[in-house]
């Protein structure tokens, strides 16, 4: 259900205003992860960045993890280097 859902929180984000907007998608699991993980852990990211309010809305669904979620953050880096 969750996988579902995901894409349906996608198009809502999306109609939230007309402002100059950039909108990304993003898919986890383990591998995306610096360096990889074994997991059965996955998710979805939908996120727009607001360039006229300076703001990032986003959407994020996730199953499998192992216990229960407790905290979020998000990393700066090139593809397959750990960010700050």
């Amino acid at each position: 259900v969750t996988r579902l859902l995901a894409p349906i929180a996608c198009v809502a984000l999306a109609t939230l205003g007309f402002a100059q907007q950039t909108y990304f998608t993003a898919a986890m699991n383990g591998a995306q992860e610096s360096p990889p993980v074994p997991t059965t852990a996955t998710g979805t990211a939908c996120m727009i960045l607001d360039q006229t309010t300076h703001t990032i809305t986003f959407n994020i669904s996730y199953s499998g993890l192992s216990s229960a979620e407790v905290a979020a953050h998000f990393h700066q880096g090139a593809v397959g280097v750990s960010g700050p």
